[in-house]
């Protein structure tokens, strides 16, 4: 199972894909725009059997987390706080790029089982 990682920001998104040893196997930065999950999409295909791990998907990746659940992928909110321990410990320090924070991400998904799996949200949401 491929880990991806999602860093949101408001106009950009960062992902990058772990494999279940925790190496990095590729890493993407997206536009926050309309063609942004299509090329988000395209390049996660190499890895049919995925799961993806936004942070902050009741926030920022709301609308990137949604999206994905309406493509019937298996996505899982990770609470940033985590994402930030996890960081800091993984690295010794406080470093902060979206990469690192993106790995960083995925890397919680992979140790922590009880994480909210993101649903789909009604129309009255």
């Amino acid at each position: 199972m491929i880990t991806i990682g999602i860093d949101p920001h408001k106009s950009s998104h960062t992902a990058v894909a772990l494999d279940e040893a925790g190496r990095v196997l590729g890493e993407l930065r997206v536009a926050a725009n309309k063609a942004m999950l299509e090329r988000l999409l395209h390049w996660a295909e190499r890895w049919p059997d995925r799961i993806w791990a936004v942070e902050g998907a009741a926030g920022l990746g709301h609308l990137l987390a949604q999206r994905l659940v309406a493509r019937e992928e298996t996505v899982l909110d990770v609470p940033a706080t985590l994402a930030a321990r996890a960081r800091l410990l993984a690295r010794g320090h406080g470093r902060k790029t979206d990469g690192i924070d993106a790995a960083s991400v995925a890397r919680v998904a992979q140790s922590q089982a009880d994480l909210r799996r993101v649903g789909p949200e009604d129309h009255s949401a």
